[in-house]
C-alpha cells in the first residue's frame, strides 16, 4: 500500500515539474515574442519620426518671448491686502454664480438658488455657492440674540447661546446634505410640470449643498 502511495505520489511531481515546464516555456516564449514587437513598433515609430515637427508648435522665439516677457498684470500695483479683509472671488470667476427658476416661485422671498455644479472642482461646495431654501427672504440674525432651545420630550430643557456652543469641542467632517426643496423645482402649483433638458441640468445643480431655513 504505501509503495502505491509513494508512486502515485512520484507520478504527480512529474506530472507538476512537466506542467511547470511548459508554462514557464510559453511565458518565455510570449515575453520575448512582446520584447520583439515593441522593438519593432519602436522601428517602425523612429522611422517615422521628424524632430522638427515633433517641436513646430512649441517653436520660435518670438512665441517663447511673448510668453515669457513681463506681463501688464507685473507691471503695475494691484490693490492693497486690506482692500477685501474677508476676500472676494476673483473677477475671472464672475460666471460661477448660483442660479434661480423665474417660474418656480412668485417672488424671490420664497425660493431657491441651485449650485453651479459643473463650475467646481471636488466634492467640497464653497459656503457662498450653497442650496438654499427660503420661504420668507434670506434672514438677517444677531448672534449675540439667537437661541438655540431643547425642549420637549426630554427629561432636562436646555438654552443654548451662541458662545455656549463655541465653548464645545469642534471636530470637522465631510457630509453629503440635500435639501428636502431639491425634489420641489418639477412642481409648480401642486402639479408636475414637464421639464426641458437644459431645465433638469438646472435641478441637478441643487444637490452639492444645501442651507435651509
Amino acid at each position: 500500500m504505501t509503495d502505491k502511495i509513494v508512486e502515485k505520489v512520484a507520478v504527480q511531481s512529474d506530472e507538476s515539474r512537466n506542467q511547470g515546464r511548459r508554462a514557464f516555456l510559453k511565458g518565455s516564449a510570449a515575453v520575448a515574442g512582446g520584447v520583439l514587437f515593441t522593438k519593432a513598433a519602436s522601428a517602425a515609430e523612429g522611422a517615422k519620426y521628424d524632430p522638427a515637427k515633433a517641436v513646430a508648435p512649441y517653436a520660435g522665439k518670438e512665441e517663447m518671448t511673448d510668453v515669457l516677457d513681463v506681463q501688464a498684470a507685473r507691471k503695475s500695483l494691484g490693490f492693497g491686502v486690506r482692500k477685501y479683509p474677508y476676500g472676494m472671488p476673483s473677477p475671472y470667476e464672475k460666471e460661477v454664480q448660483r442660479r434661480t427658476l423665474e417660474w418656480l416661485t412668485p417672488d424671490s422671498m420664497a425660493s431657491i438658488t441651485m449650485t453651479p455644479l459643473q463650475s467646481l472642482h471636488g466634492i467640497i461646495t464653497p459656503n457662498g455657492l450653497h442650496f438654499e431654501r427660503f420661504h420668507g427672504g434670506v434672514p438677517t440674525i444677531d448672534p449675540d440674540k439667537h437661541r438655540l432651545v431643547i425642549h420637549g420630550l426630554v427629561e432636562r430643557p436646555l438654552i443654548f447661546t451662541m458662545d455656549d456652543l463655541k465653548r464645545f469641542p469642534s471636530i470637522s467632517r465631510i457630509h453629503f446634505v440635500e435639501c428636502p426643496a431639491n425634489g420641489a423645482m418639477e412642481w409648480k402649483g401642486g402639479s408636475v410640470e414637464l421639464c426641458s433638458v437644459d431645465t433638469r441640468y438646472d435641478v441637478l445643480c441643487g444637490i452639492h449643498g444645501c442651507a435651509f431655513i
